[in-house]
């Protein structure tokens, strides 16, 4: 099983600031799921190319207009999505169905929550 690193928050005293300094954050480790077959998806965004935060923004954009239950694939080059779109899943409440981050484009595929 392969890993990928993710940034979270380290819990302060009292309440999380609205913007966290980046020295806050902390690596953790979350599992990698690397499909055998592309799953099906419904839309797909090309992102390759661009840098943070536009693939970010664009994908959030993206899934504003789809309905629940739909799947995103997401084309991109910029290493540092992995990151943006494992948090994005995690306080979205959508579901990051599976990735490929061993060769370029890195592809991910996100399901609509």
């Amino acid at each position: 099983m392969s890993f990928s690193v993710v940034f979270l928050p380290v819990a302060s005293q009292g309440s999380m600031p609205a913007v966290v300094p980046r020295s806050l954050f902390v690596a953790a480790e979350m599992p990698v799921t690397e499909p055998a077959t592309d799953p099906a998806h419904d839309d797909q965004l090309d992102a390759r190319g661009l840098r943070c935060p536009e693939p970010l923004l664009l994908v959030r954009n993206r899934l504003r207009s789809m309905t629940k239950g739909q799947v995103l694939h997401i084309l991109s080059t910029d290493p540092s999505t992995t990151r943006d779109f494992h948090n994005l899943c995690r306080f979205m409440g959508h579901e990051l169905m599976a990735e490929r981050l061993g060769t370029e484009p890195l592809e991910y595929w996100i399901r609509k929550g």
